[in-house]
Formats: C-alpha cells, structure tokens, sequence
C-alpha cells in the first residue's frame, strides 16, 4: 500500500519511517553541502541505472553513479534540496523536492521535480530524476 505524507520541506527534518531514504536524504545533503559524492555513490548498487533527460543512455553501475552525481554538483555553486512530499512501498520510494541555490554563472537558480528510487535490499539499484528543465533553461538564457 502506497501513503504520501507532507513531511517538514527542510532536507535535515525530513524524516521517514524507511531508513534507507533517511540515509539517502542524509547524503544527498552531505554531498549538496560538502561536495563530495562518497556518501551517496556508496548507497547504489554495483548493477544499478542512473537516468535522467541529460544522459540518453542510463548511467551503469557505481561509476556511473560516481558520474550523475558529480555532474549535478559541479552544475552549482551552491544548492539545497527541500522535500515536500514523498511516495513509498517496499521497494520504491518517489520524492518530491524544490532544490535552491546558485549555478557557477553566479546567477540564481529554483526548480523542481520528481526522483524514482527502487531498492534491492538496501542498496538503490534505479534512480531516475525527472525536473523542471524550463526553469533551469530560463536561468541560462538570464545569464
């Protein structure tokens, strides 16, 4: 049985009954605060498949997992992920977010969008992210 739930929007108060997206908010802001992609990289499978509209081809594996999260990084200087509501069954997990903060042009930047994760066991074997690309493309033509 699927529950959607509005849980508190900061990353850090966003709390769930599942571990596993617990752990996987808890780096995703490590990596959005500190830069490094440890953390959440160390969350996927070895077999896993990153995917979203920048990438025709899903990412594969670990390193593939190390490339998607690198990229979204560097596209900032700064970020911040908001959760605002959140879709969960055994093995499946949908979150939806606002993310805030400032692309390396120096210009701000908010969008949102969708993330898919499914788990095997406890490590998430596909993610798929699917945002607001105009806001993004909006940005960059103020730029």
């Amino acid at each position: 049985m699927m529950t959607m739930t509005t849980p508190k929007p900061l990353a850090e108060n966003f709390s769930s009954k599942n571990q596993k997206v617990d752990r996987f908010i808890q780096a995703l802001a490590t990596l959005e605060k500190a830069g490094t992609v440890q953390a959440i990289c160390d969350l996927f499978d070895d077999s896993c498949e990153v995917k979203n509209f920048l990438f025709p081809e899903p990412l594969k594996g670990r390193q593939g997992a190390e490339t998607f999260w690198t990229e979204y990084r560097d596209s900032f200087q700064t970020i911040e992920s908001r959760f605002t509501h959140r879709s969960e069954t055994e093995n499946t997990v949908v979150l939806e977010w606002i993310s805030e903060g400032t692309l390396k042009t120096g210009h701000p930047v908010s969008y949102s969008g969708v993330s898919i994760l499914e788990f095997d066991g406890d490590r998430i074997r596909s993610f798929r992210a699917y945002y607001d690309s105009a806001a993004l493309q909006r940005t960059a033509k103020a730029a």
